[in-house]
């Protein structure tokens, strides 16, 4: 199809889609890069690039394509929110933090965006970080990850009953995210119900999975069995 169509940014774009399943980012980089040279209005496709870029541990090209944008479209809110991810993962948090603040700004009913300021802001600034909780939870009351950060602030504020409730609404919502498991079991040993904890972390690290607590994960379960 390629050679059929050398000049078709969907074609390149399917090209680089294939390299990136194939766990090929220099490739995917190179089809998105030729897709974008041949149209350059394409959010989904700088998306794209910015992505493979970030796979390939190229993090800072990826700022550069997706800043790049920005200066072009102020106003693009989901490019400003991929920056935002993509600073957090780059351990940039006060820059993911800017981005998430004007995002809020913008766009005062992005559930998204106030769930994770809100996690951004647990430790520095707790009071904003409830409120920032508070209004996520009014807009998606049933997302897994609005309740994971309310009851884990929920926590961090004392009210223990109140969070081991919500916090179990989240686990039960995503069974399969062994972050939100983590910190049921977290809540849960900080409540007193430290069997209840135990079992929840045996499971976890009986698995090969790996989530981005575990090491805190199997420092928990060590302090409760020992």
């Amino acid at each position: 199809m390629k050679r059929t169509f050398p000049d078709n940014p969907v074609v390149l774009a399917h090209e680089g889609w294939l390299h990136e399943n194939q766990n090929d980012f220099a490739g995917a980089i190179t089809a998105y890069s030729n897709a974008i040279n041949i149209d350059s209005n394409s959010p989904q496709l700088l998306s794209r690039l910015a992505m493979a870029q970030l796979k390939a541990k190229k993090g800072e090209d990826s700022l550069r394509t997706l800043n790049g944008w920005l200066e072009k479209h102020p106003q693009d809110l989901s490019i400003l929110g991929l920056r935002a991810q993509v600073n957090h993962l780059l351990g940039k948090y006060e820059a993911a933090i800017e981005d998430y603040k004007v995002i809020v700004e913008r766009s005062p009913n992005d559930a998204l965006a106030l769930n994770n300021l809100a996690w951004f802001l647990r430790d520095k600034a707790p009071i904003q970080a409830r409120e920032y909780s508070a209004r996520a939870f009014e807009l998606a009351p049933t997302s897994s990850a609005v309740l994971d950060t309310r009851a884990m602030l929920l926590m961090d504020q004392g009210d223990l009953q109140q969070a081991l409730k919500i916090s179990k609404k989240a686990a039960e919502i995503q069974p399969n995210d062994f972050n939100i498991q983590y910190h049921l079991a977290l809540i849960s040993a900080s409540g007193g119900h430290k069997q209840d904890a135990s079992s929840i972390l045996k499971m976890l690290l009986a698995t090969e999975a790996k989530f981005s607590e575990r090491l805190a994960a199997e420092k928990l379960y060590k302090d409760l069995t020992n």
